[in-house]
């Protein structure tokens, strides 16, 4: 408390022991943000004035300044210890650089590396060396984890997608919806009204921010061929428009990858898969690695659309059998898969470098264990103006929908082991928001 020149400067105080604490001071064990509704901040003030007789610092810091800024933690192990090193070390590795350490070892051996740096500086002279030399800057800590991350993504070939600060186009519609089917999953994203307005505006707006990441191939965006600002804007312009042809797929694809890419750790796969069967091709544009570790990743392939020119109860039907056409493209048999695994494999080479695709496709049940289809729709209860109150029949009117498309995916299914990521997505008017993007995104590129 004496080391306080002022009380108006910000303040932290960690105890750390190995045995659990008393009942006065268990208070103290309590995360800050969580004590103002607990009980024991008054008795433990009370009980340390009358050991120190109402101590107060020249400064003015009282021991109540001192308990409300003061955390004391219990670590019944160094090996606990160790594992919070260990799990700050991977968040660490997310938070700045945007990517997930290829293994635990990884982060164990960079928590081993920075406690031998701080030994070897502690054990240095104070009368032979500077106190530089005994000190651990940092920059100098970050600019060597960096490295350490870079050296590992590298290695293990990870790293295609890092982890963008983008903004939302949509955001979640109250909580995820049930199924009586594990596998089978439904989220309402949606966007929200401005002054009774609907936020048109808002949504053409962000999806700009994502063209890159949607219509650039990796080695264009890691600006491996040292492209010029100019030249990375042209192949972005020629990618973008000869997208746009048909305006609702191209607001569909990029309405898919954004929340994937939002709500899940996932590597997207810069490509489109066209099966080859007779009739009419079927096109699935939104392909991700999505990671789940410890227990291996998943790959996902979705396709999405936007319902303009039919009423949504109409093409549900529709869009139920074209997902079950889906599913029977997926599930292929073990002896037709190998050679559609060479294929696929051959086709993402180029942009899946070092990543073992092989080994990830053939752990995996069928070609595609997890699939993600998204549509939208225009639904009467969103008008603009704002009608206010619509929220609880819009659940309604959305769990409907989500019920009848997964019902016969659920009953005697063929395919009841492939997971199903299910997103609806309802606006006021999807063809006032084509528009809208269209002349947005024409504008920006």
């Amino acid at each position: 408390m004496q080391c306080e020149s002022d009380a108006a400067l910000g303040r932290r105080y960690s105890i750390v022991t190995e045995e659990k604490v008393n009942k006065t001071l268990e208070f103290l064990t309590i995360s800050p943000n969580a004590r103002p509704d607990k009980l024991g901040r008054q008795e433990l003030i009370d009980a340390l004035n009358k050991r120190t007789d109402n101590y107060l610092t020249a400064s003015g810091i009282s021991v109540s300044d001192w308990i409300d800024a003061a955390t004391w933690e219990v670590f019944s192990s160094l090996r606990e210890i160790e594992l919070l090193g260990i799990k700050n070390i991977r968040l660490a590795s997310q938070d700045l650089y945007g990517v997930i350490l290829s293994s635990e070892t990884v982060a164990e051996d960079i928590w081993c590396r920075i406690l031998d740096t701080v030994t070897r500086k502690g054990e240095h002279s104070r009368r032979i060396h500077s106190a530089d030399d005994k000190s651990y800057f940092r920059p100098d800590l970050l600019e060597w984890f960096k490295l350490r991350v870079e050296y590992d993504q590298s290695r293990s070939g990870r790293k295609i997608y890092v982890k963008r600060d983008l903004p939302h186009i949509l955001t979640p519609f109250r909580a995820p919806m049930a199924s009586v089917c594990a596998k089978r999953k439904g989220q309402v994203p949606h966007q929200q009204y401005s002054l009774k307005k609907y936020r048109y505006k808002h949504i053409a707006d962000n999806v700009c921010q994502w063209l890159d990441e949607v219509f650039l191939r990796p080695k264009e965006m890691s600006d491996i061929h040292k492209l010029t600002f100019i030249e990375k804007r042209e192949r972005l312009k020629t990618s973008v428009f000869k997208s746009l042809h048909d305006v609702s797929e191209f607001l569909g694809r990029v309405l898919l990858h954004a929340t994937i890419r939002q709500h899940h750790e996932s590597q997207p796969i810069p490509c489109m898969l066209y099966v080859e069967k007779v009739g009419a091709e079927k096109i699935l544009e939104n392909v991700h690695i999505v990671r789940r570790d410890p227990e291996g990743d998943q790959l996902w392939i979705g396709f999405s659309e936007l319902v303009t020119d039919i009423d949504i109860a109409v093409r549900l039907p529709e869009i139920r059998i074209g997902c079950t056409r889906t599913f029977r493209i997926a599930s292929i048999q073990h002896a037709e898969r190998s050679s559609t695994l060479k294929t696929i494999t051959t086709c993402f080479a180029t942009t899946l470098t070092k990543y073992s695709m092989v080994a990830t496709l053939s752990t995996l049940t069928s070609i595609a264990s997890h699939l993600s289809c998204s549509w939208a729709y225009d639904s009467k209860l969103l008008t603009d103006p704002e009608t206010p109150g619509f929220e609880d029949n819009l659940e309604k009117e959305t769990t409907v929908l989500f019920e009848k498309f997964a019902a016969e995916l659920i009953e005697d299914s063929p395919f009841a082991e492939l997971c199903v990521h299910v997103f609806i997505y309802p606006a006021p008017s999807l063809e006032r928001l084509t528009k809208l993007v269209d002349d947005k995104v024409r504008e920006v590129v």
